[in-house]
Parts: structure tokens; sequence; C-alpha cells
């Protein structure tokens, strides 16, 4: 490993762990500034144009809702101008006089001209075609009457340019007019008069105002547009009134509209021509005429979407005029809503490359500084560190006592101050150190001479189970002399069937760290021998088990007298084994002449018997159902010794088999004059537990039978139940003469009758046995209490789990 100064290792432990990340994080910090002035700039573009699209399209609403209400504001004038054109029509014909000097000839020679008189007014225009006639004649006094109403109007409403009246038959009025007007400028009024009479029916006419193309005006006012509205005598078409509307009197405000991010305003029709935009709009997107559907705007009647015009993104805002059809469109440039915040950010990004440009020389002045001072602060560390070194060397060479020194860093100050302590420590402790190992040689000798006076072998193992040394104070002990053993597995001494189990407990103590005893067989010198080894850890300085110590007991006639005991104990078993197979087979040996036996006795019951001779067939009766009681019990017995019991477990009614149980023990009971009670709780209605059911009846009909048979006169025997811990208790109390305590449990010894009570009464001793064992096999058991003269209570205990 490279050695290095200490200042060149402070120098790169504090660049690697407090400069370099500082450096990084400062560049981070940067970088992260310059994302978010990026991110926030997007931001705002986008919020821009979302505010930008909303603002858009009230605006365009607000500004078609305006246009379109002046708009509406002609209809009331064409509305007007036709009823009092239709009444001025029905009225009779006006004095002649004042209108006939204004009547004159056209040069032109195939029509006729009707000039207003010098100072303004109407003119008339008849094509020369049509034949004068008088009725023609009056119809055109009638109508220079409106001349009037229609200057009035005129007057009140700036936007009309012109007003004018086309009759069916060939009669034009136009207001103002002038002397020479050219007829070829007016509206089209043969077609306007078709299209009203194309719509109109003699039951239902055309009575609809109407808006037509725009046109070029004749009195030089520019584009108009006209509201006509036909007039009619009854159902009959008469004529068609029109008020010309100058465009540029309600979209002017159009082209001069503050549109947000130099943005500007278009007024098309419903064709699609422009009826209003400035030139500067017209020159920068390259629009003539007409706007096509190439916009996307299409038939919609409001909306907002984003559209290229003359290669530049536009969005575009627009809202149908509901009277007209017209659409009025609100242009603003993708560029300019991004404008305002692209100069931000700009300004921004500036100050964060200043903040850069700071923070790179900040850094630098501070490395350098950090440089010099950390120069000045290692050579102070340095000088004391040498001089600690010195008196560490001293030391080691047996110069103990050593000057205090004075630094001015006091962890310097106290780091020596320990090492001269340490040196006095050390002086006093190599003196206890020699004590003490006279002291260790000592209790060597006294351990070695206590070793020797133990029976036992003791041997230090290893976790590699090596002998690390070993005592005994016979050598007949051993397999070999100490120091050959030592050095070699403990294991390679021990019979060969026991290897896995000695070196499975010697595992298991270094693991648990907890001491444990194994039994082997080992090879000594005077053959095997059994030991019992109790193995307990031993732990170093630190905790850490590393070795462990064995204490070997000779354990061989403790072995042989084991082997010995187990051998009776088999020897006896098969002893029980051979009562059991003998007492089966003589029982199924009894069995068959038994119930010969009963089956001819039966028979003679048949027969005309004298009363000696039908009382000695009922004892015979008897006696054989005792017999072959006797042989069914022993059956039992013997099959639940060796262990062939069947047992069909399934779930029991409690209550039906113990009211089986009393019906069939009722009779014996009344004969003894023997009172049944039987409690019945609430908890017991309807339980139901897992076990065979006719073992249950046959060990509570042998506890009920002996209940009445064990019982005084006149007596009682009870049954109630009681439910703990998962458990049910079936008690059935007697009146009886009661059990002495040594004999409570000899009652349940095969064979066994207890001979002090004064009852006699047939039994073989074995009912009870039986009654216990089958319970047993079923999980249960049997508990009795007893009291002599007073009666006993014995208990079922079933588990309900």
């Amino acid at each position: 490993m490279k050695k290095t100064s200490l200042f060149q290792w402070v120098w790169k432990t504090i660049s690697k762990t407090l400069l370099v990340p500082l450096l990084i994080l400062g560049f981070l910090c940067m970088l992260l500034f310059f994302l978010a002035n990026e991110w926030t700039r997007q931001q705002n573009i986008h919020l821009d144009r979302v505010d930008m699209t909303l603002s858009l399209l009230g605006q365009a609403l607000n500004e078609a809702d305006m246009i379109d209400k002046q708009l509406l504001s002609t209809t009331q004038v064409a509305e007007i101008y036709r009823e009092q054109t239709a009444k001025a029509l029905q009225s009779p014909a006006p004095d002649e006089t004042a209108y006939l000097e204004r009547l004159q000839l056209s040069v032109q020679g195939d029509y006729q001209v009707y000039t207003d008189r010098a100072e303004g007014g109407a003119a008339i225009y008849i094509p020369a075609d049509s034949p004068m006639t008088e009725e023609k004649l009056k119809k055109v006094f009638r109508l220079l009457t409106l001349e009037g109403l229609m200057e009035n109007l005129k007057a009140v409403y700036p936007s009309i340019g012109e007003m004018y009246f086309n009759s069916q038959d060939s009669i034009s009025m136009i207001y103002p007019g002038a002397d020479g007007f050219d007829p070829t400028a007016m509206p089209d009024f043969a077609r306007q008069v078709r299209s009203f009479q194309g719509s109109a029916s003699a039951l239902a006419p055309d009575t609809g105002i109407k808006w037509t193309s725009p046109r070029m005006a004749s009195a030089g006012n520019g584009w108009t547009v006209s509201r006509v509205a036909p007039v009619y005598d009854g159902n009959l078409l008469e004529g068609v009134v029109g008020v010309d509307i100058v465009i540029g009197s309600f979209v002017n405000p159009v082209v001069n509209l503050a549109v947000p991010w130099k943005g500007f305003g278009v007024l098309i029709d419903n064709e699609g021509m422009i009826l209003s935009m400035s030139p500067r709009e017209e020159t920068l997107l390259g629009l003539k005429q007409f706007i096509g559907q190439d916009t996307g705007i299409g038939n919609s009647v409001q909306g907002v979407i984003q559209t290229t015009l003359s290669g530049k993104d536009h969005v575009v805002a627009w809202s149908t005029l509901p009277d007209t059809g017209w659409k009025l469109i609100l242009f603003t440039p993708v560029a300019g809503i991004a404008k305002n915040a692209n100069e931000v950010s700009d300004q921004v990004s500036s100050v964060g490359i200043w903040m850069l440009g700071i923070v790179v020389v900040f850094y630098i002045l501070v490395i350098a500084i950090f440089y010099k001072l950390l120069q000045t602060m290692t050579t102070e560390i340095v000088k004391p560190l040498i001089h600690m070194k010195r008196m560490a060397l001293e030391i080691s060479n047996g110069n103990y006592v050593q000057r205090y020194p004075s630094y001015s860093i006091r962890e310097l100050q106290d780091t020596s101050v320990q090492i001269v302590k340490m040196g006095e420590q050390l002086r006093h402790t190599m003196g206890q150190l020699e004590s003490v190992r006279t002291e260790t040689e000592a209790a060597k000798n006294n351990l070695t001479s206590i070793v020797q006076s133990l029976d036992d072998v003791v041997i230090i193992l290893n976790e590699d189970g090596i002998i690390v040394n070993i005592w005994s104070n016979e050598a007949c002990n051993l397999a070999a002399p100490p120091e050959r053993m030592i050095g070699l597995p403990f294991a390679r001494f021990v019979e060969a069937r026991l290897v896995e189990e000695y070196r499975g407990v010697l595992r298991q103590v270094f693991e648990s760290g907890k001491p444990a005893q194994a039994e082997y067989r080992v090879e000594t010198v005077q053959g095997w021998r059994w030991r019992l080894g109790r193995l307990a850890p031993i732990r170093d300085g630190d905790g850490i088990v590393r070795t462990v110590s064995v204490f070997s007991k000779d354990i061989t006639e403790s072995k042989e007298l084991e082997a010995s005991l187990v051998k009776a104990k088999e020897e006896a078993e098969l002893a029980s084994k051979a009562k059991s197979e003998f007492l089966s087979n003589m029982s199924h040996q009894l069995r068959t002449p038994m119930n010969a036996i009963l089956g001819f006795a039966q028979l003679l019951e048949y027969e005309e018997l004298n009363e000696d001779q039908a009382e000695n067939v009922v004892e015979i009766l008897k006696a054989g159902h005792h017999l072959l009681a006797l042989i069914n019990d022993v059956l039992d017995l013997s099959r639940i010794e060796a262990g062939v019991i069947h047992l069909d477990m399934e779930l029991t009614p409690v209550l039906t088999v113990v009211e089986d149980c009393l019906g069939m023990i009722e009779p014996m009971a009344a004969d003894k004059g023997i009172t049944l009670q039987h409690r019945v709780s609430a908890d017991v209605t309807g339980l139901e537990v897992t076990l065979d059911r006719k073992r249950l009846k046959d060990i509570l009909l042998n506890l009920l039978s002996n209940a009445v048979k064990y019982n005084k006169a006149k007596g009682g025997v009870s049954i109630h139940y009681e439910q703990a811990n998962r458990r049910l208790k079936i008690h059935i109390s007697d009146t009886g003469y009661g059990i002495a305590p040594d004999k409570l449990e000899k009652i349940f010894d095969s064979f066994y009758r207890i001979k002090e009570v004064p009852v006699n009464e047939e039994g073989t001793g074995i009912g009870l046995p039986i009654a216990r064992r089958l319970i047993e096999q079923m999980g249960g058991s049997i508990e009795v209490e007893s009291a002599v003269g007073t009666g006993s209570r014995f208990s079922v205990v079933i588990p309900l789990d």
C-alpha cells in the first residue's frame, strides 16, 4: 500500500468527501435552475395559450354580437320602408303638378330615365322596352310621395347608403338619386323579384326580409349589402324594397380591433368573401379576396383552431353572426404568444449565467484559501505526532516513565497524556502480570492434581472435534497415553454406530453455547466401555466459544443393568400378550358350547315342566347369560389389551345415548326401589360429541348398573352434566355404600372386586377396567369421588374438540 503524508491524506479525504460533492452540488443546483427556468417558460407559454384561446374566443363572440345587433337595426328600417311603400301604392294618386317637371326622356333611346330634382331626391327609372301607361304613371307619382320618409330614415341611420324600390312592371326607384345614373350599377331587381316569386304562393306569400350578397354601390359608397323585402297587394307581389347598408360603416371597427398579441380581425360573408381587413394583414397573409376552407373553419358556428397562414402558425377564433351568416374571424400569431415568456426566460437565463460565474470564482477562492490553511494545520498536527511516536517507541523498549508534554491542540495534548499514563500503567501491569503468571502456574498444578483425583476423564475439544488436552487418573480409562491422543479426532475412539450422534451433540454445544450431554461407547485399554459425557462450552475473552470441555463418566454397569431391565420388560409384555391371546381363544372356545346350552335351555321353556324343573331351567338360563356376559367382557378386555379394538368415531347426540341407557336400566332400578333422576341443563340440549356411540352406551350402562347394584335400598341415582375447559363431564352419582380412598384406583384393575360391600352381586371385576380403557382410547377419561357410607360419583369426561 502506497504511503502518503498527513497533509496529502487530509487533502484527498476532504476533497473527496467535501469539496467535490460541494462542486457537484453547486453545478447541479445551477443545472436545476436552468431546467426550472425552461420548465417555467414552457408552462407560461402553455398558460398564455390557454388564456389567449379563451380571450380570443370571448372577444370574437362579443364583437360578433355587437355587429349583429347593428345589422338587426336595419331590419326595422326595411320593415318600415316596406309598410309605407305598400300604403303609398294603395293610396289615391297625388297631385301630378309638382312631379311633371321632373320627368325627362333619356338620351340613350332604349329606356326612359326620370331623374330627381336639382336639390336632391329620388330617381325613377323605366326601361325603354316597357311602355308607359296611365296606370304606371300614377304609380310613379305615388312612389315619389315616399321621398320624405327615405330622407328621414337615411338621416337617422347613417349606415344606410341607398334605398330603392323595384316593381314587377319594371319601375325602379332609388334614393338618393342623380341625373343620368347608371342603371347597370343598381341591384339586380329582376333577380330579387324572381326570388320572392319563386318562394311565394297564392295562399302563403313570402314576406321574409332577406340579405343580398355584397356589391359595389353606385353612389360611390364602396361595398354595400342590401336588406330586401317584398311588397304585396293582397297575395300579388307588387315589387321589392331594398335598403343598402354601407359595410364600411360597421366593419371599419373590425379593422381597428385591438386583438391581443398583435392579432387582427377579418369579417367574411357566408360565401367566404372578405368584407373587412386592413391592407397590412392582406399583404402579411397573402389573402386577396376569399378565405377558403383550408383555414379549417368550415361551417362551424364558432370555435378556436391553430392553422398555418403564409407559413406562420396562427391561433384562429371565430363567431358567426346569426342574422347574416357572416363570420368574424380573429387571428393571433403563435410566435407573439410565446414572446413575453421567452423574454422573461432569457432574462432569468442571463441572471443564471452571472450566478454560475460568481459561484465558480467563489469556489476557486475558497479552495485556494482552504488549501493554504490545511498546510498550516497539518504542520501543527504532524510535529506532536512525531513526538508521540518517539514516546511510544521509548515505552516499547522498556522506558515506561515519560515526561508530560504541552501542545496547543487539546486532543493532541490529551493523547500524549494518555500515552504517558499508558506507560505508567504498563509498568504496573507488567509487575502484576508476573504475579499472575506465578499464580497461574500454581493453579495449573492444583487443577492437574484435582483431575487426577477424579474417576472421570476430562477432555478439551475444539470445533473440529480434535483433542486439545486430556486428563485421567487411570491410564486404563484411555485408549492410549494422553500425549498420543492429543491432536487426534475424538471420534476415532468412539464406536462407529454412535459417531454421528456424538458429532451432533458437539455441534449443538458450539452453535447454542449451552451445555449438553451424550452417551457413547469408547475404546479403552480394558475394552469397550459406555461413558456419559457432559459437554460445556468454554468462552474466550471476547465471549466466543472456541473449545468445549467434556467430563466423561463410566456408566457401563448402569447400561448393562438398563439392558437387563429392558429385556425383563419385553418378556413381561410377551407374557401379557400370551395371556390376552389365551383369554381371547378361550372366550371363543367357551362361547360356542355356551350358546348351545342357552339354546337348549330356551327350548326346554316351551316344554311342559313341573315347578321344580321350570325353576331349574330359569337358573340355567340365568347362569348361562351371566357366563356369556363374562365371556364377552373377557373377550373385550383381551382385544383392548392386544390393541385390536375397533372404534367407530361419529357425531353422537349425548342426551339420546343417556336416555337410552336410562330406559334400559330403569327396570333394574324399579326392582330395587332405586329412584333415577336426570337433570338436563340448557347447554347440553342438542350437544353432539365425536366418539363411538355403542362404546359410550356400554360405558354408561356399566356405571349405571353398578350405581344401582351397589346402592342402598330405596336409594337414588342421579345424572347431571358440566361443561368446562372444552370438556363435557357426565356425572353419575349414587347413595350407595361408598369406596375407601385406598381402593379408588384398584377398582380399575382387572378382576378386582371390593369384598367389604354388604351386597351379594354377581360380577367379574372387569367392567370398570374395560370402561376406563374404552373412554381413554376415545380421548376421554373416568374420574371417581367417593366417601364410605355416603355414596360415589363417577364422571365420564369427554373432550369437545
